[in-house]
């Protein structure tokens, strides 16, 4: 498609994921010689984005108030029944942000939209058709094809997972299911499946093997969980990258354990280097991992069924095993056994950037002739 095309973003904030996924995408359509016009951010209130998020966005940031989670008193898992109350309590604030949505669309005025999983669009759209086209990009997409194996059970949680995941990409002429490992198209479904969306700054890492553990952690309640096995294992070198109510950037918890503040760029130059991860279960950290071949031990949120797939994935892949606890130990033998798969399927992560923007571009050459 050689006509350039307008393009608007928009992205949940919540996590690191979505946010580096949209950034990847910024700088692939703006390489295909397409217009980025605005990146439109879905903020929650308890979730600080990123510092690296306006360094890296270069069209005009908006933001939207969207749904979020309620967090446990220890800020470890997630609450469902008090997530649900709490944004049925916000129903105004969510109507004000689908106004706000639409006015900042109207402003625009682009060909494309893409979505990363943030669902004020779907709700601004849900009864009626968009004059743009919409393509959906996440992850969670996988969930719809009918390939994916869940792990065994979770028979609400499934269906919840997968109705939360069909309004996100509502009204989506492409869905973009980022996986793991390769899967067919779906074409009655507007699905196609890639290899996971990293940014530029994973293919520009040295890839090495240095005596350390890397641990990032979504919630920063877990920390005292890396705490206390630091204790009793001092002779291991930690590095843990998490949110802390703190000043500083980097602090000594322990003789052999350094706090960081999330930072991209170092934490990406700490897993390119680690001996393996450990990690809670976010997609974007699990596909990074897997580029640069680090085995990982992946610790879902609680009540985050979402996360629980990614760990079951993953383990299926090969790359990681996955506990309800931080077993470090269990880990440490990982590395060591037949069960590690090394193969960090690089070429075919390369390749994904190229895939998606050819898809699309397809996609907008079909939608323009009808």
């Amino acid at each position: 498609m050689s006509e350039k095309k307008r393009f608007v973003l928009i992205v949940q904030g919540e996590g690191r994921g979505h946010l580096t996924q949209c950034i990847a995408m910024q700088d692939a359509l703006v390489a295909a010689g397409h217009i980025v016009s605005r990146i439109i951010i879905g903020k929650t209130p308890h979730r600080k984005l990123p510092q690296f998020v306006y360094e890296k966005m270069h069209a005009p940031i908006a933001s939207i108030e969207s749904p979020t989670f309620v967090l446990d008193k220890k800020s470890k898992g997630i609450k469902i029944s008090a997530s649900i109350l709490h944004n049925l309590l916000r129903v105004k604030r969510i109507r004000q942000s689908i106004k706000n949505l639409q006015s900042l669309i109207k402003e625009d005025n682009p060909h494309v939209i893409i979505n990363f999983y943030d669902p004020v669009l779907s709700l601004l759209y849900f009864f009626k058709r968009p004059p743009f086209l919409i393509v959906s990009v996440a992850h969670q997409n996988i969930f719809l094809h009918p390939g994916y194996r869940f792990p065994a059970g979770h028979f609400f949680d499934r269906l919840g997972l997968k109705l939360f995941t069909r309004l996100n990409s509502h009204r989506a002429q492409l869905r973009i299911a980022l996986s793991l490992y390769p899967l067919p198209a779906v074409p009655q479904k507007n699905i196609i499946v890639t290899a996971p969306l990293l940014r530029k700054e994973v293919f520009e890492q040295e890839i090495r093997q240095e005596n350390y553990l890397l641990v990032y952690l979504v919630n920063p309640g877990y920390l005292e969980d890396i705490e206390q096995w630091s204790r009793q294992n001092p002779e291991q070198l930690i590095h843990c990258f998490c949110d802390r109510d703190t000043k500083t950037d980097s602090e000594l918890l322990t003789p052999t354990l350094r706090w960081h503040r999330i930072n991209d760029i170092n934490f990406l130059d700490k897993l390119a280097g680690c001996s393996a991860l450990v990690s809670t279960a976010g997609f974007e950290t699990v596909a990074e991992s897997m580029y640069f071949g680090k085995a990982a031990l992946l610790v879902p949120v609680a009540g985050h069924f979402e996360q629980y797939c990614n760990a079951h994935d993953a383990e299926f892949a090969g790359t990681a095993i996955f506990d309800t606890d931080f077993a470090i130990d269990r880990l440490l033998t990982f590395t060591s056994s037949e069960q590690y798969n090394g193969d960090n399927k690089q070429e075919w992560i390369r390749h994904a950037a190229h895939e998606i923007i050819h898809s699309i571009e397809n996609t907008v050459s079909t939608y323009d002739t009808n």
